[in-house]
């Protein structure tokens, strides 16, 4: 009964990594520049009509 649980702990610890791994494909790494350009053209934007950007 004991090897019985251990290759059920084990069979639990193998899905739960598989998961894991699953979760981290899923993420889509997305580039500084692709992060950074619309933060960069709204900074423009208000310098060149002399606004201000805030955000909470």
């Amino acid at each position: 009964m004991v090897k019985q649980q251990q290759i059920s702990n084990q069979d639990v610890q193998q899905a739960i990594d598989s998961e894991e791994e699953e979760e981290d494909e899923k993420e889509v790494e997305i580039s500084l520049s692709v992060r950074a350009i619309p933060l960069i053209d709204l900074l423009k934007t208000a310098i060149s009509v002399e606004s201000y950007v805030m955000w909470e």
